[in-house]
């Protein structure tokens, strides 16, 4: 008579452990998307604008990496040119946190920021939406001058007066709608 192996327990108890890591693990890892995924966002994306702020912002994190809440942040005047060069960038230095309010990178003794350079894809797209947003408040009287407009947020909810900002879980609302777009199902957990 042969008794149990006492290992054999202990390697199916690891085994059904290890099943489990990887199943968690594979939820909460963010995933690349293939070219015809992302072809398929990008027509999406490119669908809503230039009229809808919240798709801008979709662009601008499917183009630089930066985070939701970066993104939420963002004014046109932190949209500058490149001193001596024909290109743009994009000036992050502070973030929309969860209760809505814009703080500034880094600690109170130290500020921090960095500059995000902006593709030619990008761009045009932040070209088309400024425009956008010129001529809508133009047609509303509302004052577009420099500084005026420089205090308006690039990502908003609204299309009147373009004050509304965006908040990241508008930014991943619209991200989802851009995903299941491409057929991407949406990651459990």
């Amino acid at each position: 008579r042969f008794s149990p192996n006492p290992l054999g327990e202990y390697l199916q108890t690891l085994l059904e452990r290890d099943a489990g890591y990887q199943q968690e693990r594979k939820s909460l890892a963010k995933r690349s998307y293939i070219l015809e995924e992302e072809r398929l966002m990008l027509a999406c994306l490119k669908a809503r604008l230039p009229m809808n702020g919240v798709f801008v912002g979709c662009a601008i994190s499917f183009y630089t990496g930066m985070g939701n809440s970066e993104i939420c942040a963002l004014t046109w005047g932190d949209y500058r040119s490149i001193p001596e060069g024909d290109g743009k960038q994009l000036l992050v230095y502070k973030f929309l946190n969860p209760s809505g309010e814009v703080r500034r990178l880094g600690t109170e003794q130290r500020s921090a920021f960095r500059r995000v350079p902006v593709t030619a894809a990008l761009r045009e797209m932040l070209d088309q939406r400024l425009a956008f947003v010129k001529a809508r408040l133009a047609e509303q009287e509302i004052s577009c001058t420099g500084t005026e407009l420089e205090k308006r947020p690039i990502v908003t909810t609204d299309t009147d007066g373009f004050s509304a900002l965006c908040t990241a879980v508008d930014l991943r609302k619209a991200k989802e709608i851009m995903e299941s777009a491409a057929g991407i199902e949406p990651i459990d957990g």
